[in-house]
């Protein structure tokens, strides 16, 4: 299971910013996740819970905000949403196309129950 994998990470990141002492006090684990990004919110979180579950971060949540794939038309200059991920204008059906959004995986923030740790992934 791919999501496995991801969770895995999501987890390491977590555990990579936030001391071993604070690990129990993780309320929210904040994730943006790219509508092409390869991988199914529903399935990544019950992967996050399964790994979670027995440890330090019994008590965190994984909150996933779907980012929707974006383009940017290089040659009429429109912006349009793609449900189907496909790099093709929706105004003029080109497919010079610059992605905005929509493929991105990346911890947004990690929320304590007393404040919250902000990470930022460059």
């Amino acid at each position: 299971m791919h999501e496995l994998s991801l969770a895995r990470a999501i987890v390491s990141i977590v555990q990579e910013h936030i001391s071993d002492a604070d690990s129990a006090y993780v309320a929210r684990v904040n994730v943006r996740l790219g509508k092409s990004a390869g991988a199914v919110a529903g399935s990544l979180q019950l992967a996050f819970k399964a790994l979670t579950a027995q440890g330090p971060l019994d008590r965190a949540r994984l909150i996933i905000d779907e980012i929707p794939f974006c383009v940017h038309c290089l040659v009429c200059g429109m912006d349009s949403e793609n449900t189907d991920g496909l790099r093709i204008c929706a105004w003029c059906g080109k497919t010079d196309v610059e992605i905005l959004s929509g493929t991105e995986l990346e911890v947004s923030s990690i929320e304590m129950e007393e404040g919250v740790y902000e990470y930022h992934h460059d």
